[in-house]
Parts: structure tokens; C-alpha cells; sequence
């Protein structure tokens, strides 16, 4: 029809589709590269050891959404300690919030962290010898010890240094608030007395729990956290 018309078709077909293309194939194409995206992502399936303490199994606890503006991902996985045994936390569903100024929203359960925080945080006890030049600088806490001492204990006032022994009791918590995080320790004090003929004599035995501030970064692809007593 181009040579009975002024106008070429071409051009008002290619002005037709230059207007009309972009609108109905882009959310055509976005369609495709979601789909293509869960079919990717949906496989997600990874296995981090986590030296000689264990493993962290990676997953995704549902399908991957997307509203044509960000990518959300909720992950899961399991927490194995050596020999096979899982730690176990509460896997129920969690709603990610839309972030409209993210592309990538990705979700981690508090619970989650609670079991990674059980494998990763195994700290021996540690133990500090007073000898008398340390502890004489703190008089007021020696006095404050043998007050607990029955007046007829002859075996407590011997050359015998005092010892502290720091043992963590139980496992970590990770409190997330808004703008916050917090690790919560709680630990055995135990000041005692260890005598040359004779048992371990134990003159106070404490629980303390500690509060870490948590400052959350990311490096090297790595979820980091530092942790600082508050």
C-alpha cells in the first residue's frame, strides 16, 4: 500500500511499534527474567563448613518473589555440630518487608542466627591466677571474699593464690531491635582456692549475664559481626 498512500507505512508501523512495544514487552520480559530468576535461585542449596565446629546449611525457606521492583529472598538452612547432630530453631515463615528503595531484600530468622551463634561462639574456660602482687591492688575485693570465709577455714589464709574461672553457661542470644542488636552471654564466675593437699575450694560462685553491643557489616561477601561489651 506505499505507493498509493503519501505516507510511508513503514514509517507509521515502525512509529506504532516504537511507541507501543517498550510498554508491552518490558513487563513481558520482567516476567521472563523472574521466572528465570526462581528457577536459578530456587536451587540455592549450599554447604559452608565451619572449621572443626560444624556446618551451616544454606536454603531458601520459600520460593524467591519479586513485585518487578526488588528481588526478595527468606533464607533458612540447617546447623549441624561434628557427628551430625542439628541445633534446632524455629524455621516458622517470615514476612520481608517491601523495601522500595532496595533491589535486593534478603531476610535471615533471629532464630537462625541463634543457632549459627551456638556453633560459632564455643569458648573455653578461661581461668586467671591472682598471685599477691595483682590481688593486693585490689583490697577491697579480697576483703570483700574472705568475708565469705567461715572464720574457722585455717586452710583459706595460706600461701595458696586466689584463681577466677570464666565458663559460659548455656548458649548466645541475638536480640534484633529496630537499629539494634545485642548478643546476650551468660557465664559461671567462680573464685577459688586451689590447695596443694587437698581439693579445689571454692570461696563464690556467680552468674553473670553479659550484654555485647553488635555493630552488623559486610565484607567480603560475609556477614560480619562485631561484637563490644556494653
Amino acid at each position: 500500500l506505499s505507493s498509493l498512500l503519501s505516507l510511508s507505512v513503514n514509517e507509521i508501523v515502525l512509529r506504532q511499534l516504537t511507541a507501543t512495544l517498550p510498554g508491552l514487552l518490558c513487563p513481558v520480559v520482567d516476567i521472563v527474567v523472574n521466572l528465570v530468576n526462581i528457577q536459578l535461585l530456587g536451587t540455592l542449596n549450599a554447604v559452608i563448613p565451619v572449621g572443626t565446629a560444624g556446618t551451616i546449611h544454606y536454603q531458601l525457606a520459600s520460593l524467591p518473589f519479586t513485585s518487578g521492583l526488588f528481588l526478595g529472598l527468606d533464607l533458612d538452612g540447617a546447623v549441624k555440630q561434628v557427628g551430625g547432630s542439628i541445633i534446632p530453631h524455629d524455621s516458622s515463615p517470615s514476612a520481608l518487608p517491601p523495601l522500595l528503595d532496595k533491589l535486593l531484600v534478603l531476610g535471615l530468622r533471629q532464630s537462625f542466627l541463634n543457632a549459627v551463634l551456638s556453633l560459632l561462639i564455643q569458648i573455653p574456660p578461661q581461668t586467671f591466677t591472682c598471685t599477691p602482687e595483682v590481688f593486693s591492688s585490689a583490697s577491697h575485693l579480697q576483703e570483700a571474699i574472705m568475708t565469705l570465709v567461715p572464720a574457722g577455714c585455717s586452710s583459706c589464709r595460706g600461701t595458696s593464690p586466689l584463681s577466677i574461672k570464666l565458663t559460659l553457661s548455656g548458649n548466645p542470644l541475638i536480640l534484633l531491635e529496630e537499629d539494634k542488636a545485642t548478643v546476650e552471654l551468660s557465664v559461671m564466675i567462680q573464685i577459688f582456692i586451689k590447695r596443694l593437699d587437698g581439693p579445689v575450694l571454692n570461696l563464690l560462685l556467680l552468674k553473670a549475664d553479659l550484654g555485647l553491643n553488635v555493630h552488623v557489616s559486610i565484607a567480603g561477601g560475609r556477614l560480619v559481626l562485631g561484637l563490644s561489651l556494653g
